[in-house]
């Protein structure tokens, strides 16, 4: 005869005795547990039980059910069989009695000294089950729990010698049911610049085929231009109305109410203004000419040559047709009265709207029919003006050397001619 104990009663020392308290006699060995007779008597009928006590002494020791043993004579020959009494109940235990949804669980049931007994679960109030429960030996193993597995669970156990059914005392078993599912927003923010694409994702654990989609948390509509596809929300081209933050809808099944994510933020950084250029700085070689005579206007901003330069007349009509414009430069060769006006340098280009533009103050020309203090002749007196011709003594002379440079109209000594550098600097003093 065998005796087990659970190992969660901890360390216990096993004995075997008879109920009337006679001592075991020569020839019954009693070791682990084992209660072992080698050459049965009729003597040895009766009522035998196992008792656990602590081997450190501290503690309360437990006895078995009785167990009997009948023995029957056949000649010379004895049969013996073992009985459960009524009260050899099937011993169960969990590995706990309470458990989270969805952690796994594990009953255990035997019959002492029925190792072999045909055991069998059920619930107490007749209730099925979790259909994936696995059993084996004895063991009833749910590994996701549910809520609806709560309850009492008593295992039978048909006797072996008697076939009758032993029922165990009932175990109770607690499922706490997580807390709500939510959808899960995969980045819960973005930042993204004004213009660029931008894009929301989320999806419901447990539940890949729920249906999934986007709201806005303000209420307001979402975008013209937004789309929503199954926990993905796509934004082309994010605007700063875009901008907020939003809440990914679960449904699990039709009809059912919606579970709702957090917060998720989207972010729309508005393009970075830029830096006005600075403005720029002109000159005008004369700001009076003689019409028929050259002016040059000059614009140029210092340590920022790669900044484009282009010259326009501040009421708004175009340039000279012969004026001719390079790196900031406006060349006007032959100035009319029609060129009279205010000028104006500006940066960029002349069509290019969306960047930001400086503009120098106005430069004003005047251009007159005669030389100041000269007297105003009749131009059909001397027919049109001519192009002066001018000669010089030397290219090219050496430092300190004297150079003279000739000018003059033929056949119009009416006409008054004058000197200047081209580049608007003004002409050497010793000149």
């Amino acid at each position: 005869m065998r005796c087990e104990i659970p190992s969660a009663n901890g360390d216990m020392m096993l004995s075997w005795h008879r109920e009337d308290l006679r001592p075991l006699r020569d020839g019954i060995t009693d070791r682990k547990g084992a209660l072992t007779i080698d050459k049965v008597e009729p003597g040895d009928a009766g009522a035998y039980v196992c008792s656990a006590v602590p081997r450190n002494g501290v503690g309360v020791g437990v006895n078995s059910p009785l167990v009997y043993l009948v023995v029957k004579p056949t000649g010379s020959t004895f049969v013996f069989g073992l009985i459960a009494a009524a009260a050899n109940t099937p011993i169960v235990d969990a590995s706990s009695d309470s458990v989270n949804e969805d952690a796994p669980v594990r009953f255990r049931c035997y019959l002492p000294g029925s190792p072999d007994a045909e055991v069998e679960w059920t619930k107490e109030d007749g209730s099925p089950i979790n259909e994936n429960a696995i059993y084996e030996q004895g063991v009833l193993t749910i590994m996701q729990t549910k809520p609806s597995d709560s309850g009492s669970y008593v295992c039978t156990v048909k006797d072996p010698l008697t076939a009758n059914p032993v029922y165990s005392s009932p175990i109770h078993l607690n499922v706490n049911a997580a807390p709500p599912k939510a959808p899960i927003v995969v980045s819960p923010e973005e930042t993204v610049n004004e213009g660029a694409p931008v894009r929301l994702r989320c999806y419901l654990p447990g539940n890949l085929g729920a249906k999934l989609s986007w709201i806005r948390e303000d209420g307001a509509p979402l975008g013209s231009d937004v789309t929503d596809e199954q926990g993905i929300l796509t934004i082309p081209q994010a605007k700063r109305t875009d901008a907020g933050s939003y809440i990914c809808l679960a449904q699990e099944s039709d009809g059912a109410a919606p579970l709702r994510s957090e917060p998720a933020r989207i972010i729309v950084n508005a393009p970075d203004t830029p830096l006005a250029p600075p403005t720029p700085t002109v000159e005008i070689s004369s700001d009076t000419v003689v019409e028929g005579q050259a002016v040059r206007l000059t614009c140029h901003i210092p340590n920022r040559p790669e900044i484009n330069l282009y010259w326009k007349r501040q009421d708004g009509s175009p340039l000279p047709s012969d004026a001719v414009e390079l790196r900031g430069t406006l060349t006007i060769m032959q100035t009319k009265s029609s060129d009279s006006g205010a000028y104006v340098c500006a940066t960029g280009h002349p069509d290019d709207y969306d960047t930001l533009s400086a503009e120098s103050m106005p430069i004003h020309l005047t251009v007159t029919s005669t030389e100041p203090e000269q007297q105003q002749r009749q131009p059909e007196q001397y027919g049109p003006a001519a192009t002066p011709t001018v000669d010089v003594s030397s290219d090219t002379v050496v430092e300190g050397s004297p150079v003279r440079f000739t000018c003059h109209v033929p056949n119009r000594p009416d006409l008054n001619v004058y000197w200047k550098r081209q580049d608007g600097s003004p002409l050497s003093t010793d000149s």
